[in-house]
């Protein structure tokens, strides 16, 4: 087979994946908020923090570390224990406090829960 068809043949495929996945979230989604933003929060705490973390990560790590890491070569490596310490002090210290805190306060964003704590 040639390169260009099973390109094609993959691309075809992941769509056809995309777009069922969507059709079925589709089916289940309860058309509330905190459905759409946390998903109603029934995800677990590991599901969540990895979700928190790549969405924290797409963007400034395709620009912002890549850029460092150019213009400063391998004094830019001091950022990863940084990055790490930060994911796990998130996760083992402030993840379960903000999830009780905005459950208390039902609050569903991050901008809401601190207008609840702080008017």
């Amino acid at each position: 087979m040639e390169h260009s068809t099973l390109v094609l043949i993959s691309f075809i495929v992941y769509s056809l994946f995309i777009i069922s996945v969507g059709l079925y979230s589709t089916r289940r989604r309860k058309k509330t908020v905190a459905d759409y933003v946390l998903a109603n929060r029934e995800l677990g705490p590991w599901v969540s923090a990895f979700s928190a973390s790549a969405s924290a990560e797409s963007g400034w790590v395709m620009l912002g570390l890549v850029g460092v890491a150019f213009t400063d070569g391998l004094a830019a490596f001091w950022i990863m224990p940084g990055i790490a310490a930060g994911y796990l002090f998130n996760w083992f210290v402030l993840a379960e406090r903000l999830r009780k805190s905005t459950v208390d306060t039902g609050a569903v964003t991050l901008p809401q829960y601190i207008m609840h704590r702080f008017g």
